[in-house]
């Protein structure tokens, strides 16, 4: 039985320090969730280091898009255009979103997907109806 306790508890600690492990590979974000009203606007998200911009996922249709190519991830100041949103990269850190006004009945959204190395984040983005 001590034997069974034993393994049991070393599991747990190896469950444990891989699970710390995972999530310290996060990128420091000011925002991992950023929301518009039905009428829009725009809205800034900064992240601590030069952050290489990999790609979108809407979140309706799953459709994913790549935004550049690899040698221009980290690339600025550069723009993406969405059909109701345009993503600025402003500089190194800070980016900007800016969302038309949501007419369409239907709560939307997409997920910003963002490397820096072995670091990596996601920042969900949802405007209402």
């Amino acid at each position: 039985m001590r034997k069974l306790l034993h393994r049991v508890s070393g599991l747990m600690s190896m469950v444990l320090l891989m699970s710390m492990v995972v999530s310290c590979n996060k990128l420091d974000i000011s925002d991992h969730e950023i929301k518009f009203s039905a009428d829009g606007g725009t809205k800034t998200f900064t992240a601590s280091s030069e952050t290489l911009f990999v790609g979108l996922k809407d979140i309706q249709t799953h459709a994913f898009m790549i935004m550049n190519s690899q040698d221009d991830w980290d690339k600025y100041p550069f723009t993406v255009e969405g059909t109701w949103f345009v993503i600025d990269r402003e500089n190194a850190t800070t980016f900007s979103i800016t969302a038309e006004p949501n007419n369409s009945g239907a709560t939307r959204g997409f997920i910003i997907y963002l490397e820096d190395d072995s670091f990596y984040d996601e920042i969900t983005v949802y405007q209402k109806d």
